[in-house]
């Protein structure tokens, strides 16, 4: 099976994610620098993807709102993508954040 190819709007999405993630990891391990790699790379890599999504998420409410009235299948498909795709992967990382963001703030507390 084929995979689909990415547009070039998303291949900018993921390149920048992809940068983000790269400057998080160095203001955070800046900002923390006592926090281990793991930590570091799982919470840049978390926050990284939740903008992503929300770009995604932005083009997709912009898309919908200039859909002409006979557009079902159209938002058919935009809403199956938010189901499917963003929401899916937006559990992922709010589970991943709830496991880690206690002991991190705990610990950015008891520091300063």
């Amino acid at each position: 099976m084929e995979k689909p190819e990415l547009s070039s709007a998303d291949r900018d999405r993921v390149q920048k994610s992809a940068d983000l993630m790269v400057k998080l990891e160095k203001a955070l391990s800046s900002i923390m620098p006592a926090a281990n790699e793991d930590e570091i790379g799982s919470l840049s890599h978390d926050l990284a993807d939740l903008w992503s999504l929300a770009q995604q998420h932005t083009a997709r409410i912009e898309r919908i709102l200039r859909l002409p009235v006979d557009s079902r299948s159209e938002l058919d498909e935009l809403l199956s993508d938010l189901l499917y795709g963003d929401i899916t992967e937006l559990e992922y990382h709010l589970e991943s954040l709830k496991k880690s963001l206690p002991g991190i703030i705990e610990n950015l507390s008891t520091k300063s």
